[in-house]
Protein backbone atom coordinates (compact mmCIF):
# COMPACT_ATOMS: atom_id res chain seq x y z
CA UNK A 1 0.00 0.00 0.00
CA UNK A 2 1.17 3.76 -0.73
CA UNK A 3 -0.35 6.71 0.82
CA UNK A 4 -1.56 10.08 -0.30
CA UNK A 5 0.18 11.97 2.58
CA UNK A 6 2.06 11.20 5.57
CA UNK A 7 2.06 13.79 8.78
CA UNK A 8 5.54 13.20 10.84
CA UNK A 9 6.88 14.23 13.91
CA UNK A 10 3.94 15.63 14.80
CA UNK A 11 2.09 15.42 18.72
CA UNK A 12 -1.18 14.32 17.34
CA UNK A 13 -4.72 14.72 18.95
CA UNK A 14 -5.67 10.98 19.05
CA UNK A 15 -9.31 10.21 20.60
CA UNK A 16 -8.11 9.19 24.00
CA UNK A 17 -4.98 11.05 24.36
CA UNK A 18 -2.60 13.55 23.07
CA UNK A 19 1.22 11.82 22.11
CA UNK A 20 3.75 12.10 19.08
CA UNK A 21 2.30 9.92 16.23
CA UNK A 22 2.77 9.68 12.37
CA UNK A 23 -0.42 9.89 10.41
CA UNK A 24 -1.27 8.22 7.06
CA UNK A 25 -3.95 9.46 4.49
CA UNK A 26 -5.49 7.49 1.77
CA UNK A 27 -8.24 8.71 -0.48
CA UNK A 28 -9.26 11.41 1.69
CA UNK A 29 -9.03 9.24 5.20
CA UNK A 30 -6.97 8.57 7.92
CA UNK A 31 -5.52 4.97 7.02
CA UNK A 32 -2.49 4.34 9.76
CA UNK A 33 -1.82 6.09 12.98
CA UNK A 34 1.92 5.09 14.47
CA UNK A 35 4.51 6.05 16.59
CA UNK A 36 6.92 8.31 15.06
CA UNK A 37 9.02 6.93 12.50
CA UNK A 38 7.13 3.44 12.37
CA UNK A 39 5.01 3.85 9.25
CA UNK A 40 7.53 2.16 6.73
CA UNK A 41 5.12 2.41 3.30
CA UNK A 42 6.07 5.68 0.43
CA UNK A 43 4.10 8.65 0.21
CA UNK A 44 3.08 10.92 -2.45
CA UNK A 45 3.51 13.72 -0.18
CA UNK A 46 4.83 14.23 3.33
CA UNK A 47 4.56 17.09 5.97
CA UNK A 48 7.05 17.58 8.76
CA UNK A 49 4.99 18.59 11.66
CA UNK A 50 7.80 18.70 14.01
CA UNK A 51 6.82 20.97 16.97
CA UNK A 52 3.13 21.58 16.20
CA UNK A 53 -0.40 19.92 16.81
CA UNK A 54 -1.71 17.66 14.37
CA UNK A 55 -5.88 17.72 15.03
CA UNK A 56 -8.92 16.18 13.58
CA UNK A 57 -11.12 18.18 11.42
CA UNK A 58 -13.34 20.02 13.36
CA UNK A 59 -17.10 19.81 12.96
CA UNK A 60 -19.42 22.87 13.01
CA UNK A 61 -22.66 22.02 14.23
CA UNK A 62 -24.76 25.43 13.81
CA UNK A 63 -24.00 27.04 10.42
CA UNK A 64 -26.53 29.71 8.50
CA UNK A 65 -25.30 29.09 5.28
CA UNK A 66 -27.24 30.52 2.18
CA UNK A 67 -30.58 31.76 4.18
CA UNK A 68 -31.79 35.09 3.71
CA UNK A 69 -31.79 37.34 7.06
CA UNK A 70 -35.43 38.20 8.40
CA UNK A 71 -35.77 41.69 7.42
CA UNK A 72 -36.87 43.31 10.45
CA UNK A 73 -33.12 42.85 10.76
CA UNK A 74 -31.61 44.69 7.80
CA UNK A 75 -34.09 47.35 7.63
CA UNK A 76 -36.36 45.82 4.79
CA UNK A 77 -33.14 44.69 2.65
CA UNK A 78 -32.99 41.49 1.42
CA UNK A 79 -29.79 40.41 2.38
CA UNK A 80 -28.64 36.39 2.42
CA UNK A 81 -26.24 34.77 4.33
CA UNK A 82 -22.78 33.64 2.85
CA UNK A 83 -23.09 31.24 0.12
CA UNK A 84 -21.67 27.53 0.67
CA UNK A 85 -18.74 28.41 -1.92
CA UNK A 86 -17.53 31.36 0.81
CA UNK A 87 -18.48 30.37 4.05
CA UNK A 88 -17.16 26.60 3.77
CA UNK A 89 -13.96 28.27 2.34
CA UNK A 90 -13.77 29.87 5.28
CA UNK A 91 -14.02 26.78 7.85
CA UNK A 92 -11.59 24.74 5.68
CA UNK A 93 -9.07 27.71 6.78
CA UNK A 94 -10.14 27.26 10.16
CA UNK A 95 -9.46 23.54 10.72
CA UNK A 96 -13.28 22.58 10.14
CA UNK A 97 -13.78 20.24 7.78
CA UNK A 98 -17.66 19.35 8.27
CA UNK A 99 -20.57 22.03 8.37
CA UNK A 100 -23.71 21.27 9.75
CA UNK A 101 -26.46 23.47 8.33
CA UNK A 102 -30.65 24.04 8.46
CA UNK A 103 -32.99 23.23 6.14
CA UNK A 104 -36.28 25.58 6.64
CA UNK A 105 -39.61 25.07 5.61
CA UNK A 106 -40.56 28.35 3.91
CA UNK A 107 -37.14 28.73 2.88
CA UNK A 108 -35.42 25.55 1.51
CA UNK A 109 -38.27 23.46 0.29
CA UNK A 110 -40.88 24.56 -2.47
CA UNK A 111 -43.88 22.13 -1.10
CA UNK A 112 -46.55 23.89 1.07
CA UNK A 113 -46.70 20.78 3.43
CA UNK A 114 -43.07 20.84 5.30
CA UNK A 115 -41.39 17.03 4.58
CA UNK A 116 -38.29 16.62 6.53
CA UNK A 117 -36.57 14.15 3.98
CA UNK A 118 -37.34 16.77 0.89
CA UNK A 119 -35.98 19.89 2.68
CA UNK A 120 -32.91 17.67 2.98
CA UNK A 121 -32.54 16.70 -0.04
CA UNK A 122 -32.92 20.31 -1.45
CA UNK A 123 -30.18 21.80 0.59
CA UNK A 124 -28.40 18.83 -0.38
CA UNK A 125 -28.63 19.96 -4.22
CA UNK A 126 -27.62 23.49 -3.24
CA UNK A 127 -24.70 22.55 -1.81
CA UNK A 128 -23.28 19.91 -3.92
CA UNK A 129 -20.33 20.78 -5.88
CA UNK A 130 -20.64 24.57 -4.41
CA UNK A 131 -18.56 23.48 -0.84
CA UNK A 132 -15.28 22.74 0.33
CA UNK A 133 -16.36 20.62 3.63
CA UNK A 134 -18.31 18.03 3.87
CA UNK A 135 -21.84 19.28 5.25
CA UNK A 136 -25.09 17.90 7.02
CA UNK A 137 -27.95 19.55 7.40
CA UNK A 138 -30.92 19.75 10.59
CA UNK A 139 -34.21 20.04 8.78
CA UNK A 140 -36.11 22.74 11.07
CA UNK A 141 -39.77 21.92 12.43
CA UNK A 142 -42.39 25.04 13.00
CA UNK A 143 -45.71 25.67 13.96
CA UNK A 144 -48.39 22.51 14.58
CA UNK A 145 -47.34 19.94 12.23
CA UNK A 146 -48.97 17.38 10.07
CA UNK A 147 -49.18 13.87 10.65
CA UNK A 148 -47.33 13.43 7.59
CA UNK A 149 -44.74 16.16 8.20
CA UNK A 150 -44.40 13.74 11.68
CA UNK A 151 -43.99 10.70 9.98
CA UNK A 152 -41.18 12.30 7.66
CA UNK A 153 -38.95 13.29 10.14
CA UNK A 154 -38.24 9.33 10.68
CA UNK A 155 -37.62 8.76 7.40
CA UNK A 156 -35.58 11.55 7.39
CA UNK A 157 -33.41 9.49 10.07
CA UNK A 158 -33.38 6.52 8.32
CA UNK A 159 -32.27 8.16 5.06
CA UNK A 160 -28.68 9.58 7.45
CA UNK A 161 -29.88 12.96 9.01
CA UNK A 162 -28.81 12.76 12.74
CA UNK A 163 -30.95 15.91 14.28
CA UNK A 164 -33.86 18.06 13.88
CA UNK A 165 -33.95 21.56 15.01
CA UNK A 166 -36.93 23.49 16.98
CA UNK A 167 -37.60 26.13 18.31
CA UNK A 168 -39.32 27.27 21.66
CA UNK A 169 -39.70 31.23 20.22
CA UNK A 170 -40.85 32.92 17.18
CA UNK A 171 -38.05 35.25 18.32
CA UNK A 172 -39.75 38.45 17.26
CA UNK A 173 -43.62 39.44 16.92
CA UNK A 174 -42.35 39.75 12.77
CA UNK A 175 -41.69 36.02 12.85
CA UNK A 176 -44.58 34.33 13.56
CA UNK A 177 -44.77 30.85 13.10
CA UNK A 178 -41.52 30.08 13.39
CA UNK A 179 -41.90 28.51 16.82
CA UNK A 180 -43.32 24.87 17.23
CA UNK A 181 -46.07 23.55 19.88
CA UNK A 182 -45.13 21.71 22.83
CA UNK A 183 -47.53 18.38 21.72
CA UNK A 184 -45.50 18.76 18.21
CA UNK A 185 -42.16 19.12 19.84
CA UNK A 186 -42.93 15.90 21.72
CA UNK A 187 -44.24 14.17 18.47
CA UNK A 188 -40.19 14.90 17.20
CA UNK A 189 -38.94 13.53 19.87
CA UNK A 190 -40.93 10.15 19.84
CA UNK A 191 -39.90 10.35 15.79
CA UNK A 192 -36.09 10.77 16.76
CA UNK A 193 -36.50 8.31 19.68
CA UNK A 194 -37.55 5.55 17.75
CA UNK A 195 -35.25 5.85 14.90
CA UNK A 196 -32.10 7.74 16.50
CA UNK A 197 -31.39 11.28 16.04
CA UNK A 198 -30.80 14.09 18.33
CA UNK A 199 -33.34 17.10 19.10
CA UNK A 200 -31.49 20.49 18.94
CA UNK A 201 -33.54 23.13 19.94
CA UNK A 202 -33.69 26.90 20.25
CA UNK A 203 -35.04 27.15 23.88
CA UNK A 204 -36.19 30.78 25.00
CA UNK A 205 -39.63 31.37 26.53
CA UNK A 206 -42.07 32.99 23.81
CA UNK A 207 -44.36 35.12 26.02
CA UNK A 208 -41.30 36.45 28.15
CA UNK A 209 -39.97 37.89 24.89
CA UNK A 210 -42.78 38.73 23.50
CA UNK A 211 -43.36 40.31 26.74
CA UNK A 212 -40.30 42.58 26.88
CA UNK A 213 -40.74 43.01 23.38
CA UNK A 214 -44.10 45.00 23.67
CA UNK A 215 -43.21 46.75 27.21
CA UNK A 216 -39.70 48.28 24.97
CA UNK A 217 -41.65 48.98 22.22
CA UNK A 218 -43.84 51.31 24.44
CA UNK A 219 -41.25 52.88 26.22
CA UNK A 220 -39.58 53.67 23.21
CA UNK A 221 -36.62 51.77 24.10
CA UNK A 222 -36.57 48.71 21.21
CA UNK A 223 -33.22 49.38 20.46
CA UNK A 224 -30.38 46.93 19.73
CA UNK A 225 -28.59 48.07 22.93
CA UNK A 226 -31.91 46.39 24.91
CA UNK A 227 -31.52 42.78 22.82
CA UNK A 228 -30.62 41.53 26.62
CA UNK A 229 -33.85 42.87 28.12
CA UNK A 230 -35.62 40.77 25.90
CA UNK A 231 -33.21 37.80 25.32
CA UNK A 232 -32.71 36.57 29.01
CA UNK A 233 -31.28 34.10 30.93
CA UNK A 234 -34.74 33.35 32.97
CA UNK A 235 -36.44 32.81 29.72
CA UNK A 236 -33.99 30.37 28.31
CA UNK A 237 -34.06 28.54 31.75
CA UNK A 238 -37.91 28.48 31.25
CA UNK A 239 -37.54 26.84 27.84
CA UNK A 240 -35.13 24.59 28.73
CA UNK A 241 -36.84 22.39 31.40
CA UNK A 242 -39.92 22.32 29.20
CA UNK A 243 -37.77 20.70 26.38
CA UNK A 244 -36.18 18.77 28.99
CA UNK A 245 -39.46 17.51 30.79
CA UNK A 246 -40.44 16.22 27.27
CA UNK A 247 -37.59 14.92 25.94
CA UNK A 248 -37.21 12.50 29.59
CA UNK A 249 -41.10 11.59 28.30
CA UNK A 250 -39.15 9.54 25.59
CA UNK A 251 -35.31 9.67 27.20
CA UNK A 252 -33.91 11.32 24.37
CA UNK A 253 -31.33 13.99 24.37
CA UNK A 254 -32.09 17.25 23.79
CA UNK A 255 -29.05 19.94 22.69
CA UNK A 256 -29.79 23.86 23.47
CA UNK A 257 -28.49 25.78 21.43
CA UNK A 258 -29.25 29.30 22.80
CA UNK A 259 -26.95 29.71 25.96
CA UNK A 260 -27.18 33.58 26.40
CA UNK A 261 -26.54 33.44 29.88
CA UNK A 262 -23.99 31.43 32.67
CA UNK A 263 -26.66 30.36 34.79
CA UNK A 264 -27.90 28.44 31.10
CA UNK A 265 -24.92 27.55 30.04
CA UNK A 266 -24.37 24.88 33.08
CA UNK A 267 -25.65 21.15 32.38
CA UNK A 268 -29.42 20.97 33.00
CA UNK A 269 -30.23 18.95 35.88
CA UNK A 270 -33.50 17.77 34.77
CA UNK A 271 -31.77 16.28 31.58
CA UNK A 272 -30.84 12.43 31.54
CA UNK A 273 -28.46 12.60 28.97
CA UNK A 274 -26.71 14.38 26.77
CA UNK A 275 -24.61 13.77 23.56
CA UNK A 276 -22.75 15.63 20.81
CA UNK A 277 -25.62 17.49 18.41
CA UNK A 278 -23.69 15.41 15.50
CA UNK A 279 -21.99 12.30 16.05
CA UNK A 280 -19.31 10.56 14.31
CA UNK A 281 -21.66 7.58 12.75
CA UNK A 282 -24.51 9.71 11.59
CA UNK A 283 -22.12 12.15 10.21
CA UNK A 284 -20.65 10.20 7.70
CA UNK A 285 -24.17 9.07 7.08
CA UNK A 286 -25.52 12.48 6.69
CA UNK A 287 -22.24 14.30 4.57
CA UNK A 288 -21.90 14.59 0.87
CA UNK A 289 -18.40 15.79 0.09
CA UNK A 290 -18.22 18.74 -2.21
CA UNK A 291 -14.45 20.31 -3.57
CA UNK A 292 -12.78 19.55 -0.70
Amino acid sequence: MSLDLLISGGTAVLPDRTAPADIGVKDGSIALVAPPGRIDVEAERTIDAAGKLVLPGGIEPHAHIHEPMYRGWTQGEDVWLQSPEGATRAAAFGGTTTVVSFAFMAVHVVEQEFDAAAAVAHRRDVFTGRSYTDFAFHPVLTGTLSDATIASVGDAIDDGTASMKLFTTDLTTGQAGIRIDNGSALAVMQQCAEHGALVMVHAEDDDLIKFMEARLTREGRDQLANVHLVHTPMGEEVAVRTMARLARRWRRSASCARPAGRSTARPCTTCSASRPTTTPARTARSTTSGWA
